[in-house]
C-alpha cells in the first residue's frame, strides 16, 4: 500500500468523524481541526462512526476511572494514531492527570498529523520495544494499548507477535481493539472487496473471521476478554443516549445499520496483573457492582431481531420492523422502527 493510499484512507475516515460530530452524534471540538475539506456524510455513515468513537472513548474513560485510585503513573499507548484526537478530548476534560499518552506512528505522521498508518514495520514488537524503552520508564504501571482499525492491515503473524509481546512485557495492561469481522456473508464479501479496492486489504479478518476467533486470539497471555459486536455495544448504551442519537437525523436504513454493526467489534483484553489489581474493571459496558464470568456472558446484549410486519398486502408493500425490548420494561414493551421495502 502506497503512502498516497494511506493518506486517502485516513482523510476519508477523519472527514466521516467530523461529519458525525457536526451532526451532533459525538462531542469532539478538536476533530474539525484535522479536516482539510469537510463533507456531510449519509446518516448511515454518521451512525457508524458514532458507534466507533463512542466505544473507544467509553473504554478509554473506563480504564482511566478504574486506575485513578492508585495515585501512580499510568500509560495510554495509541498504535497507529494518525489523526486521532482522543488525547485532546481527554486532556480538555482533565482526565489525563498522572497519565502519559503516547502515540506510535511514523515520524512525519506523529509530527504533522498528516497520515494514518495502516501497514508498517513500525508496529512490530522489536521496533515498538525500542520506542517504549525511551518513553515508558515503568513497564509494571497500568497501561492501555489500543488499535482502532490499524492492526487489521498488518500481517497476522506480526500483529499476533505484537499482541503477545505486550502481554508478556506489560504485566498490568489492557489491549483495546476495534476492527472488522464476518468476511464470508454477502455484506462481508462486499466490505472486504471495498477495502481491497482502496489498496488497504484486511489482512487479519480471514484468520480471525468471527468474534469467537478474536476471543481465542487473546486466550494466551490475557486472562479476561470482553468482546462485543457493535449491535451488542449499542444495545448496552442507556436508553436516553440511544433516543438522542435516533432523533438527530431522519433515518430509514435500519437493516444496513444492523448489518454494518454486525461486521465490526470492540474487544478489551486484560492481563492477569491488571485483573488482579482491578478485578471490577469493565471497559466496554458500564455496570453497577461486580459480576462473575457467567453473569458477564449472560449479560451480553442480544443482537436486534428482525421481524416482518404482519400484513395482508402484497410482498412489495410489507414493512420490516426492528424490535428492541426496552431495558427494565415489561415483557411486551417494545420500541418499533418501520422501514418500507422496495418492490
Amino acid at each position: 500500500m502506497s503512502e498516497k493510499q494511506v493518506q486517502g484512507t485516513n482523510d476519508s475516515s477523519i472527514v466521516s468523524k467530523a461529519s458525525a460530530v457536526e451532526r451532533g452524534y459525538f462531542d469532539d471540538p478538536f476533530v474539525s481541526l484535522m479536516v482539510r475539506k469537510r463533507a456531510r456524510r449519509a446518516p448511515l455513515i454518521n451512525r457508524g462512526y458514532y458507534i466507533r468513537m463512542k466505544a473507544m472513548d467509553q473504554a478509554l474513560q473506563n480504564f482511566i476511572s478504574a486506575t485513578s485510585a492508585e495515585g501512580q503513573t499510568r500509560y495510554i499507548i495509541s498504535l497507529g494514531a494518525g489523526f486521532d484526537t482522543a488525547y485532546f478530548r481527554l486532556k480538555s476534560k482533565g482526565l489525563l492527570d498522572g497519565i502519559y499518552y503516547i502515540e506510535i506512528d511514523y515520524y512525519d505522521v506523529v509530527a504533522n498529523k498528516a497520515r494514518l498508518i495502516q501497514q508498517s514495520e513500525l508496529l512490530t514488537a522489536p521496533v515498538l520495544a525500542a520506542c517504549l524503552r525511551e518513553l515508558v520508564p515503568d513497564w509494571t504501571a497500568p497501561a492501555l494499548f489500543f488499535s482502532e482499525c490499524v492492526l487489521t492491515y498488518v500481517a497476522p503473524k506480526h500483529a499476533d507477535q505484537l499482541i503477545n509481546w505486550i502481554s508478556q512485557e506489560f504485566p498490568c495492561s489492557v489491549f483495546l481493539l476495534y476492527e472488522q469481522i464476518r468476511p464470508y456473508d454477502g455484506f462481508g464479501v462486499i466490505m472486504c472487496q471495498h477495502f481491497k479496492g482502496l489498496g488497504s486489504r484486511l489482512k487479519c479478518i480471514e484468520k480471525y473471521p468471527y468474534l469467537a476467533d478474536q476471543r481465542e486470539r487473546f486466550s494466551v497471555g490475557w486472562q479476561r476478554v470482553e468482546a462485543l459486536d457493535m449491535n451488542a455495544f449499542y444495545r448496552s448504551l442507556d436508553l436516553a443516549e440511544r433516543c438522542r442519537v435516533e432523533h438527530l437525523e431522519v433515518f430509514d436504513e435500519f437493516e444496513e445499520w444492523w448489518a454494518k454493526c454486525e461486521h465490526y467489534f470492540v474487544l478489551a483484553a486484560h492481563t492477569a496483573g491488571f485483573r488482579h489489581r482491578h478485578h471490577r474493571a469493565r471497559l466496554l459496558v458500564r455496570r453497577h457492582g461486580d459480576c462473575g464470568e457467567e453473569e458477564e456472558a449472560a449479560a451480553e446484549p442480544p443482537c436486534w431481531r428482525m421481524q416482518q410486519g404482519l400484513s395482508q398486502q402484497p410482498l412489495s408493500n410489507l414493512a420490516r420492523v426492528l424490535v428492541r425490548p426496552l431495558p427494565g420494561g415489561c415483557a411486551d414493551q417494545f420500541r418499533l422502527h418501520w422501514a418500507g421495502l422496495s418492490p
